[in-house]
């Protein structure tokens, strides 16, 4: 009975920490040990055999050794995921938390506190959902308007509003005279994708009358989004979104440390997603530049009549200013541009050549844990833009001269 007792406490100690520390998922494992530790040693007392001593010890051992494995892996940090990292808790990217309507916004009208280990910013959304101000519907004749479409580096995670890349660059372009006035509406939304950004564009912010349109990526939209959540076909009848299953052993992924060294080994990324080797890599990539292919279809679609431009333009996260890109950024172009010829930039390459971000130096515009960019970051990203924007013409000026700063 003493025994007994032993084990229960022992449980709900395990439980009592999880539930201070909001860890839930890794109590599952440690509980599970503990419990058929418990059922095994019941049955072996009704064995009473003469081996039962040495196979109660080992049974002892084994499943504490465990236990002692797992909350150590957990308590260090070991193979935790970006969400661990971040919010201390596990979430899953193939389940819609958010909206689960076709439009991938934050609630509109209220204020959001945008939390992490290495900063916090409290900030609110305007009426459609988009942090920021309110975009003007009345539009000057001479004024010329560009809406980015993106994620949470468009939205401007990691800086106060104020200091994400749209704000900058609207200072930016505003301060050149031989512009046109010119407005910059970002409509970034953490965890959107350039699929997702499409019926918000053209649902709700073609009202704003845009000249340009341009849908910033990095590597989050076609090794991570696209893959888990889909293409187009994302989009129900019935206006809601259905993202692809996810593997069937993610539970268990989710509640230990030691099954994710197993999958690891099996070559998954920690997006449940096998990547291992060059192969399986450009397959995916591929398929996802499949889907993007066909929602820039959509995109040109709905622009063209209008007379509106459109571009993508794909920066860099910081870990890939240390590795060589083009094989990734050749399929890009050679899938979206079979059909349409439009202007893909790839930002990294413009930050490097104008040398405001290195390969050197890049850790200093990223938080190190979080990974957006910080303040001095998305000013980098900005000039990036600023300086594409002009040399490429996406933006008519009074004279031929093409300032720069």
């Amino acid at each position: 009975m003493k025994k007994k007792w032993i084990v229960f406490w022992v449980i709900f100690i395990i439980m009592n920490i999880g539930l201070m520390l909001k860890h839930y998922p890794s109590l599952i494992i440690p509980v599970a040990f503990l419990s058929i530790f418990y059922i095994l040693i019941e049955c072996g007392e009704q064995l009473r055999g003469k081996n039962y001593p040495n196979i109660k010890l080992s049974l002892y051992s084994f499943f504490i050794i465990l236990c002692i494995i797992e909350i150590v892996f957990w308590s260090i940090g070991f193979l935790s995921t970006y969400a661990e990292k971040n919010e201390n808790q596990y979430l899953s990217n193939w389940v819609n938390r958010g909206n689960i309507t076709w439009y991938h916004t934050w609630t509109p009208n209220v204020t959001v506190d945008i939390k992490r280990k290495e900063f916090n910013f409290v900030k609110k959304t305007n009426s459609i959902g988009i942090i920021g101000d309110e975009f003007p519907l009345e539009k000057d004749s001479n004024e010329f308007r560009i809406i980015f479409l993106g994620d949470s580096f468009t939205e401007g995670v990691g800086v106060p509003f104020e200091a994400s890349f749209p704000q900058v660059l609207q200072q930016k372009l505003s301060a050149m005279d031989s512009l046109p006035p010119i407005r910059i509406l970002g409509a970034g939304v953490s965890g959107s994708d350039i699929v997702a950004c499409f019926p918000l564009l053209r649902d709700q912010l073609m009202q704003y009358q845009p000249d340009l349109v341009i849908s910033i990526m990095n590597s989050t939209d076609y090794i991570q989004d696209i893959p888990i959540k889909g293409g187009l076909s994302r989009f129900q009848p019935d206006s809601t979104v259905q993202y692809n299953a996810p593997p069937f052993f993610e539970p268990l992924y989710a509640s230990s440390r030691m099954f994710r060294i197993v999958i690891r080994a099996m070559g998954y990324n920690e997006n449940l997603l096998r990547m291992n080797g060059a192969e399986n890599e450009n397959r995916i990539i591929r398929d996802s530049a499949k889907e993007i292919r066909d929602v820039v279809d959509e995109y040109i679609r709905l622009l063209s009549p209008k007379k509106i431009e459109y571009a993508i333009f794909t920066h860099p996260l910081g870990i890939e200013f240390e590795i060589d890109r083009k094989h990734v950024m050749d399929i890009l172009f050679e899938e979206i541009n079979s059909d349409h010829k439009i202007e893909i930039i790839d930002l990294k390459e413009v930050l490097i050549e104008e040398k405001l971000i290195l390969p050197t130096n890049y850790e200093t515009y990223f938080w190190p844990i979080d990974k957006h960019h910080n303040q001095a970051g998305y000013e980098k990203l900005a000039e990036a833009i600023r300086i594409t924007l002009l040399q490429k013409e996406f933006i008519p000026q009074h004279d031929s001269k093409l300032k720069r700063r």
